[in-house]
């Protein structure tokens, strides 16, 4: 679970970076309203940052990072769930926004959209101790990155860590 909040804080602050350099209006927008989300999960108001992105998802259908940017709000929210019946059910519903964000990510995507996706998802699936489906995860990062990136460096760390356990 730590290795998971660690990851969300890095992401956090990796678009609000990418807020620095919006290319038009609707793009900064959309930039400005994900960096509201942010501090909304930083809050733990997980209901509001819900309904934010779900309206958000209504006007950028195709936006990976709204479909990432749903996957940590369902992921932090399962932390802080009591019943395990429910935790399960958002750690799913993570998975599933962090595929979304895979899928609609294009050439003209923030290229850290894709393997930050499969770290998010390789790490929930660790935690639920499917340990194939996350290794497959991290050599999606491992396979399609430079050794040099950070993203390659992070994968090859959570990878060993599975072989440890």
């Amino acid at each position: 679970v730590e290795r998971v909040r660690e990851a969300r804080r890095r992401a956090s602050a990796e678009r609000a970076a990418e807020a620095a350099a919006p290319t038009d209006e609707a793009r900064a927008a959309l930039i400005k309203s994900l960096a509201d989300v942010d501090d909304l999960l930083r809050v733990r108001n997980y209901e509001e940052a819900e309904t934010r992105l779900t309206a958000l998802r209504e006007q950028h259908r195709d936006e990976p990072l709204v479909y990432f940017a749903l996957g940590e709000a369902a992921s932090l929210s399962a932390q802080d769930a009591f019943d395990e019946n429910l935790q399960a059910q958002r750690l799913n519903a993570a998975l599933a926004h962090f595929r979304q964000a895979i899928l609609f990510a294009t050439a003209d995507t923030d290229p850290a959209v894709v393997p930050r996706a499969h770290l998010a998802s390789g790490r929930i699936l660790a935690n639920l101790e499917r340990n194939e489906d996350a290794a497959r995860e991290f050599d999606a990062v491992i396979n399609s990155s430079d050794p040099t990136d950070r993203f390659h460096q992070e994968a090859v760390d959570e990878k060993k860590k599975l072989g440890s356990q």
